[in-house]
């Protein structure tokens, strides 16, 4: 089997760059990168990760983690094949976004290189497969940012700030049900409540359960069935909860219900 390199860059989100790399027995010279910050993954085999004096087996179900200019390497191990994710997040989309969490004005490293921690495993290779596959970049600047302030908090050394108060969540939750056909970016909906974008993204998912976006995008699914199950057809259903992309709303549909709209249709 041969080796296979995939690179991912879209104008939409010029901060991110992912890589994806399948059955590579291909070894680096211990290197950095000036102006990311990166997050690895192994999803098949092993590799030997090295990190300033840190050496480590990885294996799925780890995350490593390299700071700018942090000198590391990742090379298989007794040269067998292993497949592979990276994400590298331009170091001053990151301290933007530790600046509204912390309040400082330099980046502030992460303080471990790997992380065995499942749940976060798996979030990190659902992200990059959804914005590979580009099942809704809108939503991905929101997911991206909800998981790097989960690194940042949990790893990097400040003290975080209380959640918003719930009345404002009920405002801004009543703010995006009243417009759930209408994308709303974080930025916009931060600039409106006059909150900072982490807060904001902190305090909605854990008073909701979801990031304000996906949060948006399920009422869009369930308003979706309820006109389906009234009789209206797919396009017009569609339109009216904001999708102009037929595929884009049967993909949303699916990833969300486990079915297409027609399939729902079907079981009227």
């Amino acid at each position: 089997m041969s080796a296979k390199n995939i690179f991912w860059r879209d104008k939409k989100l010029p901060f991110l760059e992912i890589r994806q790399t399948e059955a590579s027995t291909a070894e680096y010279k211990r290197h950095s990168h000036e102006e990311y910050f990166s997050v690895g993954a192994v999803d098949a085999g092993e590799t030997v990760m090295s990190c300033g004096d840190t050496e480590r087996l990885v294996s799925a179900g780890t995350l490593v983690f390299f700071n700018p200019d942090e000198i590391h390497s990742c090379n298989p191990a007794d040269g067998h094949m292993r497949s592979y994710w990276m994400m590298y997040l331009e170091k001053d989309w990151c301290r933007n976004i530790q600046k509204e969490m912390f309040g400082c004005d330099d980046y502030m490293p992460v303080n471990i290189c790997y992380a065995l921690d499942q749940e976060l495993f798996d979030d990190f290779l659902f992200i990059c497969k959804s914005i590979i596959n580009n099942d809704d970049l809108f939503d991905a600047e929101y997911e991206l940012t909800r998981f790097c302030s989960y690194i940042f908090e949990k790893f990097c050394s400040a003290r975080r700030e209380a959640d918003i108060h719930s009345n404002v969540l009920g405002e801004i939750e009543s703010y995006l049900a009243e417009n759930f056909f209408i994308n709303i970016s974080l930025d916009a909906l931060a600039e409106r409540f006059r909150q900072n974008r982490f807060h904001l993204l902190r305090s909605f998912r854990n008073a909701y359960g979801l990031p304000p976006h996906a949060y948006q995008m399920n009422l869009r699914i369930q308003r979706a069935k309820e006109m389906l199950r009234l009789g209206s057809s797919i396009s017009e259903t569609a339109l009216a909860v904001g999708f102009t992309d037929q595929s884009h709303f049967h993909r949303m549909f699916r990833k969300l219900t486990a079915a297409t709209p027609g399939e729902y249709l079907k079981g009227q």
